[in-house]
């Protein structure tokens, strides 16, 4: 049985809120390559129009998305669908840990800032 998580800017647990960094769509997207070039990861596709990007592996898949709000300010949402019978908090792992390799490549703003 597979586990969906979204991250969304309401959602009630913190770790799945929209996280917002500063700078625009360009350079949101090299740090998420950056990130899952570091951690062995080839997209399986890439959207600039919808500003998608999928990775996908025998354990989940993730998409990926960068919305810009502004020239200065750019979302990052995540899609995560767990391909694990017993996830025992992988999900939440993979989700943080992407967001806190993000977080060295991309200067960090805000959670949810925008509802």
């Amino acid at each position: 049985m597979s586990k969906l998580l979204q991250t969304s800017e309401s959602n009630d647990k913190t770790y799945l809120k929209t996280h917002w960094y500063k700078g625009n769509y360009k350079m949101i997207k090299q740090a998420v390559l950056k990130v899952l070039s570091d951690c062995g990861f080839v997209p399986e596709s890439t959207d600039d129009n919808y500003g998608e990007i999928v990775i996908e592996n025998k354990t989940f898949i993730m998409t990926i998305t960068i919305f810009e709000f502004t020239y200065a300010e750019t979302a990052v949402d995540i899609t995560y669908e767990s391909k694990r019978v017993f996830d025992f908090g992988a999900s939440k792992k993979d989700i943080l840990l992407f967001y806190s390799k993000l977080g060295e490549y991309a200067q960090f703003k805000g959670l949810g800032l925008h509802p």
